[in-house]
C-alpha cells in the first residue's frame, strides 16, 4: 500500500514550489558546510513522500506538525532501503518576501530543530505547500542511512610449519 502511494507521489509533476525547495535545501547545505557537516543529498523520492505531509498541512486536513510521522518513516525506508534514523522539520509562515529563509532562520534559532540540521545525517528531502491563504507549510525528512560495518580484511594464509624450520 505505502509502495504505491510511493510511486503515485512520484509521478506527479514538480510542484511550483520546486525553487523554494531547492532553496531550503541549500539554505541548509551551506549551514552545515559553514559548520563542519556534510552536505546532505536531496533525494526526490524522500521530498515526495515530505510534500505529501505539506500538502496535508497546507489543506488543513491535520494541523502543523509531525502527524503521520510513522508512515513517512516507512515509506523512507522502502524508497531508501535500511535507515539508522529519521527526523523531520516542519514550519509555516506567510507575509515573508523570502519564505525559505524564514523557515530556515526559524529551524536555526529553535533547540530541537537546529539538532536535526546538526545531525549526523546523509540525506534529505524537502517539500513545501502553499495554502489557499497563501501560507507555505515546510516538512524537511533527515536520513542516515544504516551503513554496513566494514569487513575486517582476511589475514593471509599462516605459511606452511615445514618453512618455519631453520635449514641445515
Amino acid at each position: 500500500m505505502i509502495a504505491l502511494a510511493l510511486c503515485a507521489l512520484l509521478a506527479q509533476d514538480p510542484p511550483p514550489e520546486a525553487p523554494l525547495e531547492a532553496a531550503v535545501a541549500e539554505l541548509v547545505n551551506e549551514y552545515r558546510e559553514s559548520a563542519g557537516f556534510a552536505r546532505l543529498r536531496l533525494d526526490e523520492e524522500v521530498s515526495a513522500i515530505a510534500r505529501e505531509h505539506s500538502r496535508w498541512m497546507a489543506s488543513g486536513r491535520i494541523p502543523l506538525g509531525h502527524d503521520g510521522f510513522s508512515l513517512r518513516v516507512q515509506a523512507t525506508r522502502l524508497a531508501i532501503g535500511p535507515v539508522s534514523r529519521i527526523s523531520e522539520n516542519t514550519a509555516r509562515n506567510r507575509g515573508y518576501a523570502n519564505p525559505a529563509q524564514r523557515a530556515f532562520d526559524g529551524w536555526l534559532t529553535s533547540p530541537t530543530h537546529r539538532k536535526n540540521l546538526d545531525g549526523d545525517f546523509l540525506i534529505t528531502g524537502v517539500s513545501i505547500a502553499r495554502s489557499p491563504r497563501g501560507a507555505y507549510f515546510f516538512t524537511q525528512i533527515f536520513v542516515a542511512p544504516r551503513v554496513k560495518a566494514a569487513t575486517p580484511p582476511v589475514p593471509p594464509p599462516a605459511p606452511p610449519a615445514s618453512s618455519l624450520l631453520p635449514r641445515r
